[in-house]
């Protein structure tokens, strides 16, 4: 994929090669990894990166260990540091129905309703084209993610639509009558942005646009998730003075 592509390369040109290029390969110990990776916690890169810096460096010795170069794979026997399970913060019930109380009639509403309804995946739901969705059967189909992808020589990356890693990713979901509705409302709200928005629409087909009709940046879909979970709830009691 073009973003684990360029991950990879961020991690060979900004972190590996500054510390072990002058290292032989023949030389190369765990010891040296496991100081690679304490000066990079201490530097300040959490935990989980320090360990996908070091599963890059194990995946280039595995190549070089196939090719006979090395007889052992020094990253490999160099413990990672612990990394802390996140617990997962989702919405109780009655944060749920607050939360879809404090979207209606926003221009997102249909996506945040059906991404909660469905449990989308962020790049899921922005993935997501009119082409997937049949309303009449009630089932949506997954079959892309948006993902902003940065290549080299790039500065700002470009969104692009990426097929699921997994097969079990791609699949059909059935739509209950909310999503069908918020959907259906959805459509003609966008029918008419495109009416009022004349020759500067762009058409692409994805079910969620910006008011000019172009992919969604999730950077702004989250811009508006923050805003929305930030209005005050008319329902709660006033502050005392």
């Amino acid at each position: 994929k073009p973003k684990t592509y360029t991950a990879y390369e961020d991690h060979v040109r900004i972190h590996l090669m500054p510390a072990f290029e002058n290292k032989p390969l023949t030389k190369l110990q765990p010891q040296d990894v496991r100081e690679f990776m304490r000066e990079k916690t201490e530097g300040g890169y959490a935990p989980k990166s320090v360990r996908h810096f070091r599963a890059t460096l194990r995946t280039a010795l595995n190549v070089a260990m196939g090719d006979g170069l090395i007889a052992r794979n020094a990253a490999a026997l160099a413990k990672p540091p612990r990394l802390e399970k996140p617990v997962p913060q989702v919405f109780t019930q009655e944060e749920a129905l607050r939360f879809l109380a404090l979207i209606k009639g926003h221009r997102l509403e249909a996506l945040f309703s059906v991404t909660l309804a469905l449990a989308l995946r962020e790049g899921e739901a922005l993935g997501l084209r009119w082409q997937d969705v049949d309303l009449d059967a009630a089932e949506l189909h997954v079959s892309y993610a948006l993902q902003r992808i940065k290549r080299p020589g790039e500065a700002k990356g470009r969104l692009e639509l990426i097929p699921p890693k997994t097969d079990g990713s791609r699949r059909v979901i059935a739509l209950p009558e909310v999503a069908v509705a918020a959907l259906h409302a959805h459509r003609t709200r966008q029918a008419v942005e495109r009416s009022l928005c004349g020759g500067r629409w762009q058409e692409t087909g994805m079910v969620f646009t910006t008011t000019v009709g172009t992919m969604l940046d999730p950077r702004n879909m989250l811009r508006s998730f923050y805003a929305i979970m930030s209005t005050p709830d008319p329902n709660d009691p006033e502050p005392d003075p």
